[in-house]
């Protein structure tokens, strides 16, 4: 309150333009400033070029990177129309498997104790980082996609209630855990960021084995979620943040209709 807006097209032709100091800027303006020139430096080569194709920008952009977008005024529709929301409480690379694991366990003897083996075909930018099997902790179980896919096939859902720390050390998805194989494929590669997507086969003990694979998670804007996914989420995050059940849909309520004041809403979020 009271502090003057930065735009943020400004700061970004700054960053690139001349990466200098600018002591007349308030201190947290400046901190701004210095994360961005630092972030620029993260994703571009010493002699400026951009980092390709391990840079941040390679990574969200693939091939078709845009600089000059960054300081291009804004104009007709808006990235942040485009958002994706989160389906599962777990990092976005885990939800195209998760999708795909949900579907299979649907299937006529698709059970933990007869699943003989998974194998997770999957893309290297998502592979990285994220195919860890030691989960010591929720933070590391949520970025890990075989424990999204062990935990989706216990439980049958991956939601904020459902990481929780007796499940880390829970037999049947340790047991799980260990029948995945993560394989990194060339074709799927390729084709992020545009899609991200995953294949999940599953082998039964009996022989049987079934497959599916998700190109676009549900969440993304090709796929939004639903209202009622969506209510469900706003209470599980309100719930998590120490409401019960009643206080998460009044305020939800409250936020859907536009009654109350602002004051009102902010004291019952408290």
């Amino acid at each position: 309150p009271g502090r003057r807006p930065f735009p943020v097209a400004i700061l970004f032709v700054q960053l690139i333009e001349c990466p200098i100091q600018f002591p007349d800027l308030p201190g947290d303006h400046q901190t701004v400033l210095l994360v961005g020139q630092q972030f620029l430096m993260a994703v571009c080569k010493a002699d400026g070029e951009l980092q390709l194709p391990d840079g941040l920008l390679f990574l969200s952009c693939g091939e078709e990177i845009h600089p000059e977008h960054l300081s291009k005024p804004l104009d007709g529709r808006y990235a942040v129309q485009d958002a994706y929301h989160k389906s599962y409480a777990a990092c976005r690379h885990c939800h195209a498997a998760l999708d795909s694991t949900l579907e299979l366990r649907e299937l006529d003897g698709v059970t933990p104790e007869n699943i003989k083996a998974i194998t997770l075909h999957f893309y290297a930018q998502g592979a990285m980082g994220h195919d860890h099997k030691t989960v010591p902790s929720i933070v590391s179980a949520k970025m890990s996609v075989p424990y999204a896919i062990a935990l989706a096939l216990a439980v049958g859902a991956a939601g904020i209630p459902d990481y929780t720390e007796e499940r880390l050390t829970d037999p049947t998805i340790l047991s799980l855990l260990d029948k995945i194989t993560v394989v990194v494929e060339d074709e799927l590669t390729a084709q992020v960021p545009k899609i991200r997507p995953a294949i999940v086969d599953v082998e039964l003990l009996d022989g049987r084995t079934y497959s599916s694979r998700t190109d676009v998670a549900r969440g993304e804007p090709e796929i939004p979620l639903s209202e009622q996914t969506l209510a469900r989420k706003f209470d599980d995050l309100l719930i998590y943040g120490g409401k019960t059940k009643e206080e998460a849909e009044a305020v939800r309520a409250a936020v859907l209709t536009g009654t109350g004041s602002v004051r009102e809403l902010t004291r019952a979020l408290e």
